[in-house]
């Protein structure tokens, strides 16, 4: 098992939807893509060269599939779908055309409101 990627340039994300599973078809992958494409800006933005999280076995499935690079940290957890799967996501230069060629792209507009920094001093209680 590869052990947790570390360091100033990561950031741990759980990639879990909740309440897109409830939306129609059409809605739901929007608003996924629309996810995906600002998880990967927003890194860019802040550099932030790697994510990790926990994801269902189905789930990890999709999420490799999206157009970036993505592996998992070890085995995974079981055989049934909803098995758990330890990830890691690269994010690189290249990662927002190769989810445009993967077909998980949506334009958004948004705009961060706090760095990285900041972000980081409200999970230390600063």
């Amino acid at each position: 098992m590869d052990p947790q990627p570390r360091g100033p340039d990561w950031m741990p994300i759980t990639p879990k939807t909740g309440s897109l599973f409830h939306a129609d078809s059409h809605a739901r992958h929007y608003s996924r893509n629309q996810l995906v494409t600002s998880l990967v800006v927003y890194a860019q933005q802040q550099g932030v060269t790697s994510y990790t999280g926990v994801a269902e076995k189905a789930w990890f499935e999709q999420i490799q599939n999206f157009g970036w690079k993505c592996r998992a940290l070890g085995p995974c957890n079981g055989l049934e779908p909803t098995a758990l799967v330890a990830l890691q996501i690269e994010i690189e230069d290249d990662t927002l055309a190769r989810l445009q060629d993967g077909g998980v792209y949506a334009p958004c507009q948004f705009r961060t409101l706090y760095s990285r920094d900041v972000l980081n001093g409200w999970e230390m209680g600063q």
